[in-house]
């Protein structure tokens, strides 16, 4: 939604749905059953168009909160991959011993320096986080904590009576 306030993305999104309603033409009926059909038609080749239109402008929202395997991804991504090639090769010749052997010490390789990879991310994310404990810079403390685990969910827990009904008038609470 943020890039809906720049005006570049405003104007290329309106291009775009513009171009592509004027490119699909919409369905002509005559009957009030197909007269029905069309509108249902109508409303979801608009759907259609917007979601497309709206998804090759301004892209998909991602995730804000970090994570160990995304800072590290070019590394684990060709030891995921290789993984997954001999496992498939293990897959198409079940009966094969060779293929199993090395499936299975892909398997291993891949866990153990996924493994070091998540251990030294934590690291470094907790020597970031004791130093600003350090210098009493609570911001920063805050700031890490909320990006390592993601926004804290508010709410409260409704109160229940002894019978598990929920209380809702305040005396009845506070007696509780």
């Amino acid at each position: 939604m943020a890039k809906l306030q720049l005006d570049e993305y405003k104007q290329v999104l309106q291009k775009t749905l513009s171009s592509q309603l004027a490119s699909s033409p919409p369905g002509q009926s005559v009957t009030s059953t197909a007269h029905d059909d069309a509108v249902d038609g109508e409303w979801n080749r608009i759907r259609d168009v917007t979601y497309k239109a709206a998804s090759d402008t301004l892209g998909f929202v991602i995730s804000k909160h970090r994570d160990w395997f995304d800072e590290q991804d070019t590394e684990a991504n060709p030891l995921l991959q290789s993984m997954h090639t001999t496992y498939l090769a293990y897959i198409n010749d079940k009966h094969s011993r060779a293929k199993r052997t090395a499936y299975c010490r892909a398997k291993q390789r891949t866990q153990v320096k996924l493994r070091e990879m998540k251990n030294r991310w934590w690291q470094a994310t907790e020597e970031l986080l004791q130093m600003a404990a350090d210098r009493h810079d609570m911001k920063a403390f805050n700031g890490g904590l909320k990006a390592v685990y993601g926004r804290r969910a508010l709410g409260s827990a409704p109160v229940k009576s002894t019978d598990g009904t929920v209380l809702t008038d305040r005396p009845r609470i506070l007696e509780r």
